[in-house]
């Protein structure tokens, strides 16, 4: 039987690909199209995860922050952000469990995240399933937690009210703790 050392020195040989060493944004716009249906256990397990959790997340946030009669006539209402949305997977889960909760009109969600890739992947789903039943209002917008963020660049409805919750999956291993957790207060 080979050791991986012998394995690994027969297929570098055999194969004359190098590896391609490339920024993470840049990775993730390639991987934009397959994401969702690369067989990743990690997202599989994550959408179960966030199918138990996100009811008691809603739940929580609504006894919380009880949003005003005024506030949701004049569509001000406050914010649940999907912090590194990527294809939107998980910000379609949060959709559904407001429709879910009879919550869809009392929140408006943002989906954050610093692939344009991904992001127009999240747009075309979001528009799907806006399409069956919405009534939450969806704002999708780019954010590199790994660069300096100005309140300029943040999406017009988290400058008023602001977020009164915020979700975030398969994001820290991109992100130092410190500047995540930094940022994230600051929504």
């Amino acid at each position: 039987m080979a050791t991986i050392q012998q394995l690994l020195a027969t297929k570098s040989s055999v194969n004359s690909q190098k590896t391609q060493y490339m920024d993470t944004v840049e990775a993730y716009d390639k991987w934009a199209e397959v994401y969702d249906t690369d067989g990743n256990f990690l997202q599989r397990l994550d959408t179960i995860e966030m199918h138990s959790l996100l009811p008691q997340f809603i739940d929580r946030v609504s006894r919380r922050f009880q949003p005003e009669t005024e506030a949701t006539e004049t569509k001000t209402r406050p914010a649940l952000v999907d912090l590194g949305c990527g294809t939107g997977r998980n910000t379609i889960q949060l959709l559904s469990a407001l429709s879910t909760a009879n919550k869809a009109s009392d929140f408006t969600v943002i989906g954050l995240d610093a692939s344009r890739g991904m992001l127009d992947v999240a747009r075309t789903a979001t528009r799907e399933y806006a399409k069956s039943a919405t009534e939450t209002d969806v704002e999708l917008g780019i954010l590199d937690l790994l660069q300096p963020v100005s309140k300029t660049q943040l999406p017009s409805s988290l400058c008023g009210v602001g977020a009164v919750g915020v979700i975030s999956t398969l994001v820290l291993e991109h992100i130092p703790l410190e500047r995540f957790l930094r940022l994230r207060r600051g929504l």
